[in-house]
């Protein structure tokens, strides 16, 4: 007996990074929903740790986690090992500039004001973008911006 190949797609993993217990447990929920498997961990050193057990996707990160590395020298560390990791910045920088001003965001990453996002679909529209192949996404959004390459 023959079997038909398989139309379901690939499971994509997600990576969450996020100091607050609550919000982790609220974005783990809202990406598993979009079709993901999540490892949602409260820090970079435990992120660092599931990143070498598995091999995520995509990088959802908060910026400031209170301790070091930060979400920025995370997604850093991770795009040395995984060029294509998607990155997605869910934090309260009220945008990219405020935040390229202390340290220099990784290209083609996604960034959401946490207190911004009224709507899960632009989550959703982050990751994808994030995770495309195009060298330059576009979003039109006011609440979330695409860091553009710089070559």
């Amino acid at each position: 007996m023959i079997k038909a190949a398989s139309t379901r797609s690939p499971v994509r993993h997600a990576l969450i990074v996020e100091d607050n217990a609550s919000l982790r447990a609220l974005i783990a929920g809202a990406v598993t929903s979009m079709g993901f498997e999540v490892e949602a961990v409260r820090d970079a050193k435990a992120a660092l740790l599931a990143f070498s057990k598995g091999d995520p996707d995509l990088l959802i990160a908060d910026i400031d986690l209170g301790s070091r590395p930060n979400g920025v020298e995370l997604a850093h560390i991770l795009r040395a090992q995984a060029p294509y990791i998607g990155v997605v910045f869910l934090t309260h920088y009220p945008n990219p500039a405020a935040a390229a001003h202390h340290m220099v965001l990784p290209e083609r990453s996604a960034f959401l004001n946490k207190s911004m996002l009224t709507d899960l679909s632009e989550l959703a529209e982050c990751i994808e973008s994030s995770l495309s192949d195009q060298a330059e996404p576009t979003h039109s959004s006011r609440r979330k911006t695409l860091i553009r390459s710089r070559s």
